[in-house]
């Protein structure tokens, strides 16, 4: 049975049974799957090929990672405000089509200064703000009560990229080069962006729907091609800013830009994040190196990341389920405190492959909880304006995440060794969790609160 329904643009069927807010988080999920493979997970296995290339330092060449983070993040709040008024559908495309033309020019790179220009100018601004921004923002925009389980699948579809699409990022670099591999991976990146654009759209009140697909009188949601016009309850007009019945006695909480700024919840939200996001980008960035540390091989560091990403697909659904049925906010911290033992795990392993592996494990379970902290950040701040409050969270973790690299880098060259890197990063995950507890329920006005 199948449901004609007019959204801007044209008609489009989906089965009846199915709210098409679910539609919309499998096409962006399954962007994130391509993505993710090559670039979140699979640009860490550039790492030496482009090192050698260039001649670079391993400091030289965590800078320029490191800098990618903090361009990715100092874009983020225009990123975030963008993505508020223009809807996330455009802001992706456009985010999407940069770095696929980067990893086009990327292969042309013979340089330092050039490798710097694309990345840096292209691939960063691409990848970090409409396209990574714009995806949590929809699956925000599209859902309340199912928020934790929206958030999972948009994971599920980053797992899903480290466990298919590294493995063959790693077999390409090693077979064709590094060069023919970017080129390719530009390519189809482009390619991928027409369907999903066919099916995204920003908000369910855009073709006529509520969250989650609450049968409920809703007022337009404020964002690009809303109707203007109030809604009513029975009983009289209802303030604009107040969206929908919330669903299942669940609060919603809608807070303007405004007054999340001013809000402590945020700045200690933001706070814990980007401590939590800096631990994990010293780790990502250097996967590859530290296995190297380790003595094992490029296909032995793609094979433990396709085992995360495998693992992480049920750890991610369950968790999601999770995080709708007990608090989030604990849920998340756990987590964060168990990503530091697995990277204690990590530093005093030796190279028996067991003992790497009951590091992937712990660490699996640890960063899947990623999901949860995501959902309580959309739980707390709200949808209208949450793209610009989250733009300011990547302003922060930009900072803390472009250190970490360039830290992890620097204690290698200096000592030999990514012992005291490792340790380092399993105090700031434990940290992180503690800061996360923390997290006060903000005092909400009445016309906070949906």
């Amino acid at each position: 049975m199948y449901r004609i329904g007019r959204i801007p643009g044209g008609f489009a069927k989906w089965p009846a049974s199915i709210f098409y807010g679910w539609w919309v988080v499998i096409a962006v999920s399954a962007l994130y799957t391509f993505t993710s493979g090559i670039y979140w997970y699979g640009f860490s296995f550039y790492f030496l090929p482009i090192r050698g290339d260039l001649s670079l330092s391993y400091t030289y060449m965590s800078l320029a990672l490191g800098l990618g983070r903090l361009v990715g993040g100092l874009q983020g709040p225009l990123a975030g405000y963008l993505i508020d008024r223009l809807g996330p559908r455009l802001m992706i495309t456009v985010g999407g089509a940069l770095a696929g033309l980067a990893f086009i020019l990327l292969a042309q790179v013979s340089s330092y200064p050039t490798f710097l220009l694309v990345y840096l100018g292209l691939m960063v601004i691409g990848f970090a703000g409409g396209f990574d921004l714009g995806i949590i923002s929809l699956a925000n925009r599209w859902f309340v009560r199912r928020k934790a389980q929206a958030m999972s699948l948009l994971w599920v579809g980053l797992s899903l990229g480290q466990a298919l699409i590294v493995p063959v990022v790693v077999l390409m670099i090693e077979d064709m080069g590094w060069r023919d591999t970017a080129t390719i991976s530009g390519v189809a990146l482009l390619v991928l962006l027409a369907p999903a654009f066919l099916v995204i759209r920003n908000s369910p009140e855009d073709i006529g729907l509520t969250p989650d697909g609450q049968r409920t009188v809703s007022v337009p949601f404020i964002g690009p091609r809303a109707r203007p016009e109030k809604a009513k309850r029975a009983g009289g007009d209802v303030d604009p800013q107040v969206t929908a019945d919330p669903p299942s006695g669940q609060q919603e909480v809608e807070f303007t830009a405004r007054q999340g700024f001013r809000s402590a919840s945020y700045w200690l939200l933001s706070l814990a994040l980007a401590i939590q996001i800096a631990a994990s980008a010293g780790l990502l960035v250097h996967f590859a190196p530290i296995m190297d540390w380790k003595g094992q091989s490029a296909a032995t560091a793609a094979l433990l990341m396709s085992i995360n990403g495998f693992a992480a697909i049920p750890m991610y659904l369950i968790l999601g389920l999770a995080g709708d049925r007990w608090p989030k906010r604990k849920v998340a911290s756990y987590g964060m405190v168990l990503g530091g033992i697995s990277l204690g795990v990590l530093a005093f392993s030796s190279s028996q492959f067991w003992q790497l592996l009951v590091f992937i494990l712990l660490y699996t379970v640890a960063y899947s909880t990623s999901v949860v902290a995501w959902a309580f950040a959309g739980e707390l701040l709200g949808r209208k304006a949450f793209a610009t409050l989250l733009g300011g969270i990547t302003m922060m973790y930009s900072f803390t995440s472009a250190t970490t690299p360039i830290l992890v880098g620097w204690i290698f060259d200096s000592t030999g060794s990514f012992l005291g890197a490792l340790l380092l990063l399993a105090i700031l995950f434990i940290v992180a969790g503690l800061l996360f507890w923390k997290i006060p329920r903000p005092k909400l006005s009445g016309s906070q609160v949906k």
